[in-house]
């Protein structure tokens, strides 16, 4: 476990928060999973609106399959899951979820015109959101900033 070794501060440091959240999620992670996957970019492709969450990794669960978050992405999520599945996955809820006829040379279009290999059980579950790291631990995965202006600001200009 890599956040028990770092202990809470005696006076509070600002970023001890956001190293706490980022150190769980890591940890949190399928270590043997290298990649994740963008569900709102995939959605993006298909011209869609994105699946809850919990209902996406409930339906990957049902398939037997490992899911994690990343510590990448908010909306990203790690699983040992083809591309077909997740495609499959994807095609069940635009099916539940219908948009807009695309153009027949888009890529929505030619994912959208094969039939799903089998019906996507979308539906949230206990274990999708413990998957999804929504534990009743106190971490907040994604910390807001804590400033309204808070980052990199613009780029230095001199004014002679």
């Amino acid at each position: 476990d890599i956040v028990a070794p770092v202990p809470a501060p005696a006076a509070p440091w600002a970023s001890y928060r956001r190293l706490l959240a980022i150190l769980t999620t890591v940890s949190q992670e399928l270590p043997d999973v290298p990649l994740y996957v963008d569900v709102g970019g995939l959605c993006g492709t298909l011209h869609c609106s994105t699946p809850p969450a919990g209902k996406f990794v409930g339906a990957l669960l049902a398939l037997g399959r490992r899911v994690s978050r990343t510590h990448a992405s908010v909306g990203g999520i790690k699983t040992d899951a083809s591309f077909d599945e997740i495609w499959d996955i994807l095609k069940c809820w635009v099916r539940a979820n219908p948009v807009k006829k695309a153009s027949e040379s888009s890529p929505s279009h030619t994912i959208l015109a094969k039939a799903p290999a089998f019906q996507a059980q979308l539906r949230g579950t206990p274990e999708a959101e413990a998957a999804l790291g929504r534990a009743n631990d106190g971490v907040a995965r994604f910390p807001s900033n804590p400033e309204v202006d808070w980052g990199p600001g613009c780029r230095a200009t001199a004014h002679v």
